[in-house]
């Protein structure tokens, strides 16, 4: 049961509407398209954390994406928030429904990406899913899928999931509604 009132979205001017008292949704969450593939791209969570700076970086040195030295810049847990994607988080925990951060970083990174979520304003999750070692090599949208119908088979129901690349999207265990970011900077297939 959803507890209390809460909002979506309908029109084409976006006004927010009720949703009806008690709907019956089940378990629900909302997966945030918290992701980055460090074997193709600087990826995390461009519509949590801004990654504008590392990219930045890059596109002015002119060089080859090097995994060593954005590792070396992930363990600094620098990244600002993006503030539209943490307002949104924050009125989704409101409404009472359980929020998922699924991101292709590696596990190893856990400690420093817990860390600069928090320290930017993000808190309160439900769980934050990172690459383990046996989910390194495959493609983000199998990998996606694989951890979004494990939550499926754990009795969620994914009503909301965000993401700037289609592979944080696509597959299977997919969510009521999605929403596509825009990305100007690159590409994930």
């Amino acid at each position: 049961m959803v507890k209390g009132m809460g909002w979506i979205w309908r029109g084409r001017r976006g006004r927010r509407r009720p949703m009806r008292e008690g709907l019956r949704l089940g378990a629900m969450d909302w997966m945030f398209g918290f992701s980055m593939s460090m074997r193709r791209c600087c990826r995390i969570s461009r519509i949590i954390l801004s990654m504008v700076m590392g990219v930045f970086m890059d596109i002015c040195s002119l060089t080859v994406f090097d995994a060593v030295a954005f590792d070396k810049w992930v363990d600094k847990a620098g990244a600002p928030a993006i503030e539209a994607s943490l307002k949104l988080y924050e009125e989704v925990l409101s409404l009472g429904i359980k929020v998922f951060l699924l991101t292709g970083r590696n596990e190893q990174q856990r400690n420093v990406t817990v860390q600069n979520l928090l320290d930017v304003g993000f808190k309160n999750w439900e769980k934050l899913i990172l690459r383990s070692s046996d989910d390194h090599g495959k493609p983000a949208t199998v990998y996606k899928s694989q951890k979004r119908n494990e939550l499926v088979n754990d009795g969620y129901r994914i009503i909301g999931n965000s993401g700037d690349q289609w592979s944080d999207l696509l597959g299977y265990a997919m969510s009521v509604r999605s929403f596509k970011l825009p990305n100007p900077m690159y590409y994930i297939a």
